[in-house]
């Protein structure tokens, strides 16, 4: 707190950035500071000096306005105005001109006259006036982005654009508003970093998400030819579809360097195994049918992997089409069933299908489907123990127009962990089965692409140690929804 500030009203007045003069009931000047004195000197070559009454010196144009002003003054009233004010000298301002009563006992006794150029200022609100016009235009007219002018407060003067429209908004509808206010609003505070940074004069580009979509803004400050700031201007693009676009690329990269990684690891393993076995073979002629046995399982595995390869090239071009046919699902899933029985009776596993339709139709990719359910039975078989049971299930959903494909083992399960992974692409979450069995890790994310390309769903439940069941829920074909529900 300060304490004995003793400065008189002169000291005050000369340290003021503005003009000030300080006049009595008759006009006359009682006080004022060389700013005032300097400016009426350069503008109209007037010489001030205390006692003057200002009427009787300003020039016979300017007397009667002036006059004006502070009479109404004299009654009482705070008078603030703007005006060109143009000197006998040639110079010429912009003014901002108030005269404030000094009451004493319910009289005015003195009045205080202010006054500021304010010709930059003017200048640049009509810079804003000339513009805006073509500020609106330019917002208008560029998609996806919106365009604010701001005073020096950040006070919004024009608010324009196309995707504040889009949201449902009326750009219109900020004007007068504090940006702050608004960054707030809408649940972007993080904004008021870089409009505190304009205001110190520093240009920022700022990327931020607003609900799903992604914008990028330039806050730029204006400037007036002393370099102070006058005003800002903030120019907001939605760059959603670019950031997407960026991200996929970003997917395809990592795609490529993991593919690199299966071709280097996992298909030398294989290679370098047929390529020993040739040797052995040379060496040992009395045991080639054994070697001959494991180049046969090298070659199949190198084949499997290649496969997978060429399966998730082909599904993700974006000019794939998925051709359908209409096919009896119940002696389809039967079909790839007695397919798998083999390999499920080397682990004495037991494959059980039950449905609770005796046929139902379904529009599917034959040779693709065939590739889920395969994929799915082998995983079954893989991570069960011997002598354990696999239940296949198939169910009409009449209410939902669709069929729920269940495919149950009752093996090692998925670790919780690994879950949210297990459809992924090169996923770390492939593991060795109960018996040792390799897996490459592409399998469930083809199954799932090929389900997708269905219009199905697939979704897993499962317990480590207790099991796992994977759910595929396909909709029925509409042409043949009345034969169906009457099967």
């Amino acid at each position: 707190m300060l304490t004995n500030l003793n400065i008189d009203i002169q000291t005050f007045i000369d340290n003021s950035e503005d003009m000030i003069g300080i006049f009595d009931t008759d006009f006359r000047l009682m006080s004022f500071n060389a700013k005032l004195a300097d400016t009426f000197f350069r503008s109209d070559n007037i010489r001030i000096n205390k006692g003057i009454i200002f009427s009787e010196v300003l020039p016979s144009k300017k007397r009667e306005f002036w006059t004006d002003q502070f009479t109404r003054a004299l009654k009482g009233e705070y008078v603030k105005y703007e005006f060109p004010y143009e000197g006998t000298t040639g110079l010429s301002y912009y003014m901002e001109n108030s005269y404030r009563p000094i009451i004493i006992k319910n009289e005015v006794q003195y009045v205080v006259q202010l006054l500021r150029v304010i010709t930059l200022r003017k200048k640049f609100e009509e810079k804003i006036q000339t513009s805006e016009r073509t500020y609106r235009h330019l917002a208008s007219n560029i998609p996806n982005s919106d365009l604010y002018l701001l005073d020096d407060h950040f006070n919004i003067i024009i608010a324009s654009g196309t995707d504040l429209k889009k949201k449902g908004y009326i750009p219109e509808s900020f004007v007068g508003k504090n940006m702050y206010d608004v960054a707030d609003q809408f649940g972007l505070k993080l904004l008021w970093e870089y409009f505190d940074k304009a205001r110190k004069g520093i240009d920022s580009q700022v990327e931020f998400n607003w609900g799903a979509d992604y914008y990028v803004d330039d806050i730029i400050p204006l400037k007036d030819d002393l370099n102070r700031v006058n005003g800002y201007i903030i120019f907001s693009r939605k760059i959603t579809e670019q950031k997407l676009n960026e991200k996929k690329l970003e997917n395809i990269n990592r795609s490529k360097d993991n593919i690199l990684g299966i071709v280097a690891h996992d298909l030398r393993n294989p290679i370098t195994a047929i390529l020993g076995l040739a040797d052995l073979i040379k060496n040992d002629k009395k045991n080639s049918d054994k070697y001959f046995e494991l180049i046969d399982r090298s070659c199949k595995s190198a084949l499997n992997i290649i496969t997978g390869l060429l399966d998730i090239s082909e599904l993700d071009r974006p000019d794939f089409e998925l051709k359908t046919e209409v096919v009896e699902l119940v002696s389809f899933l039967t079909g790839i069933i007695q397919s798998n029985n083999i390999l499920a009776n080397d682990k004495e596993l037991n494959i059980e299908f039950v449905s609770n339709v005796p046929n139902v139709l379904i529009e599917i990719n034959e040779g693709k489907f065939s590739r889920v359910i395969n994929n799915l039975l082998v995983n079954a078989i893989k991570f069960s123990h011997r002598k354990e049971k696999i239940n296949v299930t198939l169910e009409l959903q009449i209410e939902r127009s669709s069929v729920i494909i269940k495919v149950q083992d009752h093996g090692i399960g998925v670790p919780d962990s690994m879950k949210s992974i297990i459809f992924d692409k090169f996923t770390k979450a492939s593991r060795k089965g109960t018996e040792g069995e390799k897996s490459l890790g592409l399998g469930m994310s083809i199954v799932k692409r090929i389900v997708e390309l269905h219009n199905g769903i697939i979704w897993l439940e499962s317990s480590e140690n207790i099991g796992t069941t994977i759910f595929i829920e396909l909709p029925l074909p509409k042409s043949n929804a009345i034969q169906n529900a009457n099967a």
